[in-house]
């Protein structure tokens, strides 16, 4: 045998050895990850984080296990360290759903730039996703930029098709002040509305559409679909249904009916300010849900 061939075997064996050894650590890795999952759903956060750790040490590019390490560190209210795990992913596996696990955590501690830059990157690479366009819709709302919300929206109501997307298109329409797109838009979320884990009824949407027919001053409907969203839909923390339909009632002169929502709304905490209604409120100048 030659010298050559004798050494192309050894190589060869020690390829298999390794490979057989990166296996079986990959296999340990995957054991102590499944197993912090299962700690840390049992709120032991201490352990949970030591299995990861050593998930980690078996596999150091295990970008899954620094992402679950940083959601016990969310748990935990420790900021720096659950950061410091999400760039580490990024780091070891720069895949676009670590980007987006940061971008969540960004979105969740209110750094919506940095909840920006991260969406930016993930959207370059998958420019026409629906979902990602959504959620970049949603941070430059909370930037306060209601343009780059709207063309964010738009794209993402035509990829994806979905209610929630026209809902969000509808918003930005009504904070701009274009009525009448905003209730294009609801009317459409509620046509293709279709049952979810929260919305199981259909009416879910009715509450952004008695606040834009309030807005287009048609107050009667508007009562009529804020009053199915009370029948069908009401959670005790929408309280803010009773004030829109306090001003619906004031604005066709129902004192009355007006005093007794505006008085349920401030039982439930609501604070702000409804508007002063009397007989002859329908004389002067409607009000309008966002006043």
């Amino acid at each position: 045998m030659t010298s050559i061939l004798k050494i192309s075997i050894l190589c060869i064996g020690f390829c298999c050895i390794g490979m057989k050894m990166h296996a079986q650590d990959t296999a340990l890795a995957r054991k102590y990850f499944e197993l912090g999952k299962v700690l840390q759903h049992k709120k032991k956060y201490d352990e949970s984080i030591d299995n990861y750790n050593s998930a980690i040490k078996n596999n150091p590019k295990y970008g899954e296990a620094y992402v679950y390490k940083s959601m016990v560190y969310l748990f935990k209210k420790d900021k720096v360290k659950e950061l410091e795990c999400l760039n580490k992913a990024i780091e070891v596996e720069p895949v676009l759903s670590n980007y987006g696990s940061r971008a969540n955590a960004y979105a969740y501690h209110k750094e919506y730039r940095n909840q920006l830059a991260d969406l930016n990157i993930i959207l370059t690479k998958k420019p026409g996703d629906a979902y990602y366009l959504s959620q970049r819709g949603s941070c430059n709302l909370n930037l306060k930029d209601n343009e780059a919300a709207l063309y964010d929206f738009k794209l993402a109501a035509a990829k994806s098709d979905q209610s929630s997307d026209f809902v969000k298109l509808a918003n930005v329409y009504y904070e701009l002040k274009k009525y009448t797109l905003a209730n294009e838009n609801i009317d459409k979320a509620i046509e293709k509305w279709t049952p979810g884990f929260f919305s199981s009824e259909k009416e879910i949407d009715y509450m952004d559409k008695g606040k834009i027919l309030i807005a287009l001053d048609s107050s009667q409907q508007a009562i009529n679909y804020l009053s199915q969203y009370i029948e069908k839909v009401f959670l005790f923390r929408d309280n803010v249904v009773f004030r829109y339909r306090s001003i619906a009632y004031c604005n066709i002169g129902d004192k009355d009916k007006a005093a007794k929502d505006a008085e349920m709304y401030k039982k439930m905490g609501g604070n702000k300010v409804l508007p002063f209604c009397n007989k002859s409120s329908t004389a002067g100048k409607k009000a309008k849900a966002d006043n």
